[in-house]
């Protein structure tokens, strides 16, 4: 009998898991066809951004229109970025307008909008739930459950990261030094290549964190979800 309650829990957390990713997932929940378009466009002129001064210093070219051409490349897909989420706020104020009150009406916005997804996953996930068969006093388990896969996963995925990310600064470090003295246009130069590097960072650390830590991270806003469920 034991056992059969053990099964019975692990195959509801599965399908509670894979109803979570699958069907709450922002490109479910808010992503048109007009708002994919735009931020594929986006992708492409900030990777172009980033490919213009990396070009210049391995070719070792000096001219001040790359620089240029890689901020105007840059700004226009920052722009193509806030129109693409635009569009999604758009088209989910259309679709949800029970939950229009928690869309921001800002034109300019870089992020989706966090208080709306989470204000909707949590009445999915909590109806989702008690049609699972879950109870109340089933929160708790839920809870335990998720932060105990979220932390193994962490746990054998995450540290080689760290041990590459103590290695190579000091190495990176080491090249900007000596690419600063060779002039005022290669200075320059290495000024636009630190903020496309602190942009390209940032998303490779949201890259590494989607493919090594997508479950963990899944987990973790589930966990999130439960709790705020769990009180409601």
């Amino acid at each position: 009998m034991t056992q059969n309650l053990a099964v019975n829990f692990l195959l509801k957390t599965k399908q509670l898991e894979e109803y979570f990713t699958k069907k709450l997932s922002i490109s479910e929940i808010m992503v048109d066809s007009k708002a994919l378009l735009t931020l594929i466009g986006s992708i492409i002129f900030i990777l172009s951004g980033g490919i213009i001064p990396t070009v210049a210093l391995i070719a070792r070219l000096n001219n001040w229109w790359l620089g240029i051409s890689s901020m105007v490349s840059l700004l226009i897909g920052l722009s193509l970025l806030a129109l693409s989420t635009w569009f999604s706020h758009s088209f989910a104020k259309k679709k949800y307008p029970d939950y229009a009150s928690f869309i921001t009406s800002k034109k300019i916005k870089l992020k989706y909008d966090s208080n709306f997804l989470f204000a909707y996953r949590c009445d999915e996930i909590r109806n989702k739930i008690f049609s699972l068969g879950f109870q109340d006093t089933d929160f708790d388990d839920l809870i335990e459950y998720y932060s105990r896969q979220s932390g193994n996963i962490k746990n054998k995925r995450w540290w080689p990261i760290t041990l590459a990310g103590l290695i190579l600064f000091p190495l990176w470090s080491e090249f900007i030094g000596k690419q600063i003295e060779k002039g005022l246009g290669v200075f320059l130069i290495m000024i636009i290549v630190a903020f496309v590097l602190t942009y390209f960072t940032s998303i490779f650390h949201s890259m590494l964190k989607t493919i090594l830590l997508s479950k963990a991270t899944k987990y973790d806003e589930l966990v999130d979800i439960l709790k705020t469920v769990k009180i409601l």
